[in-house]
């Protein structure tokens, strides 16, 4: 799960990388850096993973 929380100002969540979480962490370390830093996302639709897609 990534991504700014809705309620929350600047608060990023990037959480829920329990089992393959060391495989996966560079990609998402660079997916939050483009979404943090440069305000974009190279991925078109991050909707799977986004922390907001639960509330």
């Amino acid at each position: 799960m990534i991504g700014f929380d809705n309620e929350q100002k600047n608060f990023f969540w990037l959480v829920a990388q329990g089992g393959y979480g060391i495989q996966t962490a560079p990609a998402l370390a660079e997916i939050s850096r483009d979404i943090i830093i440069k305000n974009e996302d190279k991925i078109d639709d991050l909707y799977d993973i986004s922390i907001n897609r639960l509330r």
